[in-house]
């Protein structure tokens, strides 16, 4: 095993055997705000403050919250968390072979999670009942260990976006309804939850990934499917980092100190709290099977026929 894989697999076993001492409610005890996009952009071409989505042409309209402002601010101190401490057996593992990386995993997270589905009778469930479960599902992905730019950007799918290192995955910044999920759906102390399948999974950063030491680039904290590593929110110096400093696809290039201890310049994404808070779409080749997951047949809001209910 060489140094580069050792630090990799190290990385993920700290984060799988997080507990529930590993919950940090800073989002909502501590007044943090994010900025929502509540407005009908486009959503079919790449652009800064915004993503695009396979398949989709412009976001759904917003819905009133009484924690979204006028001007799309999210203020977490008056958005309700779903309640629960779900601890899960999670596996994940991140290994290379070659030019390639796996990542391979249950879809459970290494972190407890709130209780789902959600209780109508709870004040998350007067906002957004999520009526799916967390299930195990296989996450099986074969991703370039040292990822390429590609001559253009891509679009994203609806689902899988990316893996987490806690073992659980990123979705885009969307819900169904091609709404900004953040100001509209409500998730548990980590910032997760279910979608119909079983696969807990995140729109944006969550208290539960690695943190920066102060003054330090924050740490990855998953990968994209097209190879790049995605980090936290703080970039060169410990910086925080808004969608001004990052391209239409919410990454950047810069040297980095690898995790076998030399320093490289590489693209890699950023999370912030300005949506679209991940990804705006691919930079890198991504595997074209990967972005065959559009919107919902019949447009947002309805889903089609047979199909199990959104949450």
């Amino acid at each position: 095993m060489d140094r580069l894989t050792a630090g990799l697999l190290a990385l993920v076993g700290a984060i799988a055997s997080l507990d529930a001492a590993a919950h940090d409610p800073s989002l909502h005890a501590q007044g943090a705000t994010a900025k929502g996009a509540i407005d009908r952009r486009a959503l079919d071409r790449p652009a800064r403050d915004s993503l695009w989505v396979c398949g989709a042409s412009v976001m759904g309209p917003a819905l009133g919250r009484p924690w979204l402002a006028p001007d799309g601010t999210i203020y977490f101190a008056r958005k309700p968390v779903v309640d629960g401490s779900v601890s899960w057996a999670s596996r994940f593992a991140a290994s290379e072979q070659g030019e390639q990386r796996l990542l391979e995993g249950n879809g459970l997270p290494g972190h407890p999670t709130g209780a789902f589905p959600v209780s109508r009778s709870s004040l998350a469930g007067r906002y957004d009942p999520n009526p799916n479960a967390i299930r195990e599902r296989a996450v099986a992905y074969v991703i370039p260990r040292d990822p390429k730019q590609a001559p253009q950007p891509s679009c994203l799918p609806m689902g899988p976006i990316g893996v987490a290192v806690t073992g659980g995955l990123f979705f885009n910044a969307l819900d169904a309804d091609l709404r900004d999920a953040v100001a509209n759906e409500l998730f548990d102390a980590c910032e997760g939850h279910p979608d119909p399948r079983g696969g807990y999974h995140y729109h944006h950063g969550s208290p539960c990934f690695p943190k920066a030491r102060p003054g330090e680039h924050a740490p990855i904290v998953g990968w994209a499917l097209d190879g790049f590593a995605i980090h936290g929110p703080e970039g060169e110096g410990g910086r925080r980092l808004a969608n001004a400093d990052l391209d239409e696809c919410h990454g950047h290039r810069h040297a980095l100190r690898q995790p076998d201890g030399s320093t490289k310049v590489v693209y890699h994404y950023h999370l912030t709290d300005q949506f679209p808070y991940t990804l705006g779409c691919f930079r890198g080749v991504v595997d074209p099977a990967l972005q065959r997951r559009g919107p919902p047949p019949g447009g947002p809001g309805r889903p089609p026929p047979g199909a199990p209910p959104r949450g």
